[in-house]
C-alpha cells in the first residue's frame, strides 16, 4: 500500500506543477493584455490631451492666458494649468514606457518564473519522493 501512496502522492505533486506551469502561461497572456491596454490608453492621451487642443492660433481675447499666444495644436490644458499638465504628461510617459518595456520583454520570450524557483520546486519534489518511500 505504501508504494501506491507514494505514486499517488508524486502524481498529485506533478499534477500541481503542471497546473502551475499552465498558470504561468495564463499570467503571461493576461499581463500582455493589460500592458497593451495601458500602452494604448496612454498613447491616446498624448495624442488627444484632456481639454483638447487649440484649433487655431489664439490670443487672450479668445480664451488664451493674458499676454500669451496659444499656437494651433497645443494643449488647452497646458495653457491654463501648466504644472498639472506637465505632471500628467510625465506620468503618462512613465506608464507608456513601462508597459512598452513589458510588452517587449514578453514578446522576446523572457520567462516569468526564474530558473532558481523551478530548480527549487524540482528539488522539493525529489525530497518529497524520498521521504515518502
Amino acid at each position: 500500500m505504501e508504494g501506491v501512496a507514494n505514486q499517488n502522492g508524486a502524481h498529485l505533486f506533478t499534477g500541481y506543477q503542471n497546473k502551475r506551469g499552465n498558470w504561468m502561461e495564463q499570467m503571461r497572456g493576461s499581463l500582455m493584455v493589460v500592458a497593451t491596454v495601458i500602452a494604448s490608453v496612454t498613447f491616446q492621451i498624448a495624442i488627444n490631451p484632456p481639454g483638447g487642443v487649440w484649433q487655431e492660433n489664439t490670443d487672450s481675447a479668445q480664451g488664451c492666458p493674458k499676454n500669451e499666444t496659444c499656437n494651433a495644436g497645443t494643449s488647452v490644458l497646458a495653457a491654463s494649468e501648466k504644472l498639472k499638465y506637465e505632471a500628467f504628461i510625465l506620468l503618462c510617459t512613465i506608464s507608456f514606457s513601462a508597459s512598452s518595456t513589458i510588452i517587449l520583454l514578453l514578446i522576446s520570450g523572457l520567462e516569468i518564473a526564474s530558473r532558481a524557483v523551478k530548480m527549487g520546486s524540482a528539488h522539493k519534489s525529489n525530497n518529497l519522493a524520498r521521504v515518502r518511500s
